[in-house]
């Protein structure tokens, strides 16, 4: 089992050291979350048990001496040696006081007390489930079975298990040796994740589809819904939460205003170097005036002049930009991860 640790910490208990620990299940909710109402479970016993009953056999050789010792002068060998006859069980007990007395006993009862090993102690809720109140996590599987067993030892349940069998077997007797639970099987024999009441599923590699702008964030997110809703099947009733998305939103004036301070940025850097660079490449101004003027003698026009020097200007502050960039990069590293996992 896997607690909130604040509640391990108020008990006295350390998770991984094989410590355990006596889990109450509330049966109440459990009930309601089975859709086990005293209706439900009258509807769930079906017209073989309420209205054909049970079928009960007699020997009637034995009925046939008790009513001749009552002096009714039944003639010998004219009952058959076994009869048999469906008795109602609405005759015998009161279904409905029986469905709500076993109910309320099961509610009232503590039928699920589990000793199990903690595990683990759950520090955060990483938005799973309310951060307020305590958490208790355990296997599902383990949980099934323990809740199957927990129902095999409810009478009515028995009952219905019993009339089950019987149904088949055609034998009351030989239905009450029989170990299967059918009815059992049949409620509590599916899948446990299909009573939950929130599924979380994982978006792998979603890093990339948060670095994306807003309308690409929310293409990737829609495609990765619809991939999860197909898995599920179409007739499955989905409301599709994306809390991560959704917290996400204040936030998207804030990033815009920085992407766009960042390519301020950039643009000024880059012109910023190109005039650098171009004051470096006119320092030695007789020099460059005479080569200068030379190129103009062979013929280049001013334009071009001025595109020549734009492109040695470019050649120096663009490699110079890129490295600079890459240099703050691995400076602020270490930082970009700190916050990143705070």
């Amino acid at each position: 089992v896997h607690a909130t640790a604040s509640m391990l910490r108020s008990l006295g208990v350390r998770p991984n050291r094989g410590e355990r620990v006596r889990v109450d299940i509330g049966f109440a909710k459990l009930l309601q979350t089975f859709d086990l109402t005293p209706e439900s479970v009258e509807e769930m016993l079906g017209r073989s048990l309420f209205d054909d009953g049970l079928q009960v056999m007699f020997n009637g050789s034995v009925i046939e001496r008790f009513l001749q010792s009552a002096g009714l002068g039944v003639p010998p060998g004219s009952l058959p040696e076994r009869l048999q006859t469906r008795v109602p069980v609405a005759n015998i007990v009161d279904i409905q006081r029986l469905v709500e007395s076993t109910i309320d006993g099961v509610v009232n009862g503590h039928l699920m007390d589990l000793s199990m090993t903690v595990v683990d102690g759950i520090s955060a809720s990483y938005e799973r489930y309310p951060p307020i109140g305590n958490v208790v996590m355990i296997n599902s599987k383990f949980f099934l079975s323990s809740l199957r067993e927990a129902a095999n030892r409810v009478p009515l349940i028995q009952m219905l298990n019993l009339a089950a069998n019987a149904n088949r077997t055609g034998d009351f007797e030989s239905a009450s040796l029989l170990q299967e639970t059918p009815v059992t099987d049949s409620v509590l024999g599916g899948d446990v994740t299909q009573y939950a009441f929130t599924m979380v599923v994982q978006y792998r590699n979603r890093l990339k589809a948060y670095l994306k702008d807003t309308q690409g964030t929310l293409d990737d997110l829609t495609a990765f819904a619809n991939s999860v809703g197909e898995s599920l099947g179409a007739t499955t009733p989905l409301k599709i939460l994306l809390p991560v998305h959704e917290a996400l939103q204040p936030l998207r004036f804030l990033r815009i205003f920085l992407q766009q301070i960042f390519n301020s940025v950039v643009f000024v850097t880059v012109c910023h170097g190109c005039l650098t660079v171009y004051s470096l490449l006119v320092t030695d101004t007789g020099g460059r005036t005479y080569e200068y003027g030379m190129l103009r003698m062979l013929g280049m026009r001013k334009a071009a002049l001025g595109q020549l020097l734009i492109l040695q200007a470019l050649f120096f502050a663009i490699p110079g930009v890129l490295l600079g960039m890459l240099a703050s990069w691995a400076v602020s590293y270490p930082l970009l991860d700190l916050v990143a996992y705070y």
